[in-house]
């Protein structure tokens, strides 16, 4: 089995899915669909618990006033693969001033949107203070500007609880900037020592962003054993030379050599919880993720020693047609999949973990959500002014219901052939 690098073609049909959602904008009128102040006191006390920020059962209100030098700044980003500037922002969240933040614009392959239309926005809470609002060092932004039914992130943030993955909560906010409605946006929990905390047990040990970076225009995808170890970025944790990436690549590129999952390899990967993650992956059809494009994961090493563990991120290119979807990971491009394929004994262990994410996932607790999200946001997201019109929006969920109630059945079938 050959490990596959993303071809122009193949990559050029990612972008054609993530973005094919929303081929004609014909926007809404806008209005004020937010609900009405979460019972958090009244102030962003960093021990206030956040929990009514990723509920299913509000629309925050999120309202930024950004300096006409700042606007300038970010209205100059008009490519994707840039660096993106940060820039001061005042922010009042749910009705709290939390004061002086850092603003930036999110996404580059396949999701980002110019500041004049509906980007995603990265918002740095404690950037010019060391308080952390409501025990939030940032709290990312997602526009739904690949997904018209502006449900399938917090979809797969439950899916990801059911089969027991690492991964950020999820709820809903109307966004507001200098007065003006940029619509329903998604809030997605950012993954800091907090976070660890709640998903670890532990606010210690090491933090990297996985993603890619660009040489010129071209992306490079950041995997282990391909000579890139120092792109990966601390998240949190101690600089230790990236000493804890290179262990695992040099333990990836002796277990290529062998064919196999050596004991070194073995040592220093979670592999029960990294087969459940691509299990996982593959319920959604998260074709921007680790095994499929080797995207939008996150990797943790525990302050023990121990072996180090693999989350998801950014889940708003799931769901994705069947035509695109059909892959099963026969040939996967993230280096530690492709290396499980190889091997008989993790291949078997990864099938039988499919399976048991399969019988985990409760078709209709997800229809349940669905059906709560579907009425929270059925006026926000028609009445959005710079979102889809109300036929992608309408095909988008049928789209999304449908797959709920097959999935657990596509991955069954897709393991079929491995006992």
């Amino acid at each position: 089995m050959t490990n596959r690098r993303l071809t122009p073609i193949s990559l050029g049909l990612l972008g054609a899915a993530l973005l094919g959602g929303c081929k004609e904008e014909v926007c809404g009128e806008g209005g004020d669909f937010t609900s009405p102040p979460a019972d958090h006191g009244g102030d962003a006390d960093e021990d206030q618990d956040n929990d009514w920020l990723f509920s299913l059962e509000r629309i925050n209100r999120i309202e930024l006033t950004l300096s006409d030098e700042a606007v300038r700044t970010l209205s100059k980003e008009r490519t994707i693969h840039e660096d993106r500037f940060e820039v001061p922002g005042q922010l009042t969240l749910d009705g709290v001033n939390v004061g002086t933040i850092g603003v930036r614009l999110r996404g580059r392959l396949g999701s980002f949107q110019r500041f004049e239309d509906k980007p995603k926005f990265n918002l740095d809470l404690n950037e010019y203070s060391d308080q952390r609002p409501f025990g939030l060092e940032r709290l990312a932004l997602s526009s739904g500007g690949m997904d018209p039914s502006k449900l399938k992130e917090v979809l797969g943030a439950q899916l990801m609880a059911l089969a027991d993955v690492p991964a950020s909560r999820a709820g809903f906010a109307q966004l507001f900037v200098n007065g003006e409605d940029y619509g329903l946006y998604i809030t997605i929990e950012a993954q800091d020592d907090r976070w660890m905390r709640r998903v670890f047990g532990t606010d210690e040990g090491n933090l990297y962003e996985g993603s890619y970076s660009y040489a010129v225009w071209w992306p490079r995808f950041n995997d282990f054993g391909e000579g890139r170890d120092e792109r990966f970025e601390l998240q949190e944790g101690y600089d230790v030379g990236h000493a804890d990436i290179a262990a695992v690549s040099n333990a990836t590129l002796d277990s290529f050599e062998a064919g196999r999952v050596t004991d070194s390899l073995a040592e220093r990967v979670d592999w029960p919880g990294l087969q459940r993650q691509l299990a996982a992956d593959q319920w959604l059809g998260n074709l921007d993720g680790y095994g499929f494009i080797v995207n939008n994961y996150r990797v943790w090493f525990p302050p023990d020693g121990g072996p180090m563990r693999l989350a998801s991120w950014d889940l708003d290119g799931t769901l994705l047609p069947d035509a695109l979807n059909g892959e099963t990971l026969e040939e996967p491009r993230g280096n530690l999949a492709a290396i499980c394929r190889l091997d008989p004994d993790c291949e078997r262990d990864w099938a039988d973990t499919a399976r048991s994410v399969a019988d985990a996932v409760d078709a209709s607790t997800l229809a349940e959500t669905m059906a709560q999200a579907t009425l929270l946001t059925e006026e926000a997201v028609v009445a959005d002014p710079r979102a889809c019109d109300a036929e992608a929006i309408t095909t988008g969920r049928a789209e999304v219901t449908e797959w709920i109630e097959t999935a657990s059945e596509g991955l069954r079938e897709a393991w079929k052939g491995v006992e």
